[in-house]
């Protein structure tokens, strides 16, 4: 009886995330596709910036510098009186899809960043 109310309820949530409420409703698959390519362009600007430094704290500060960048479009996607549908007229849908995409990115990142520099000031990668 409880697994068939999840099940209901996991179901009415994907149909409503399918439908077009504000005028931008893509795919699931759309929307895994452009989060997968930023993530992918982040990881390869990580990989690139740190071969120059190829020491752990050149990771360090990689990811640090990294996630300070995105904080840009994480704040341009959530202000409170969001800019770009008001001006640009995208929907609301759409933009705090893309906030809630970068802020997992600048989650991520930050995560690499503290925990490369505890891992260094430890005295561990010694």
């Amino acid at each position: 009886m409880i697994e068939y109310n999840v099940k209901k309820s996991y179901t009415a949530l994907l149909e409503a995330d399918d439908s077009d409420q504000s005028g931008f409703a893509p795919p699931r698959i759309t929307r895994a596709l452009i989060s997968i390519l930023i993530a992918i362009q982040n990881l390869i600007a990580l990989g690139h910036a740190s071969r120059a430094d190829e020491t752990i704290r050149g990771v360090v500060l990689c990811s640090g510098k990294l996630a300070l960048t995105n904080l840009f479009p994480l704040f341009l996607f959530g202000s409170h009186e969001i800019i770009l549908v008001k001006v640009l007229r995208h929907s609301r849908q759409q933009v705090l899809w893309a906030h809630n995409l970068f802020a997992w990115i600048v989650l991520l990142e930050t995560v690499i960043h503290v925990g490369l520099s505890l891992f260094l000031t430890s005295g561990l990668s010694k």
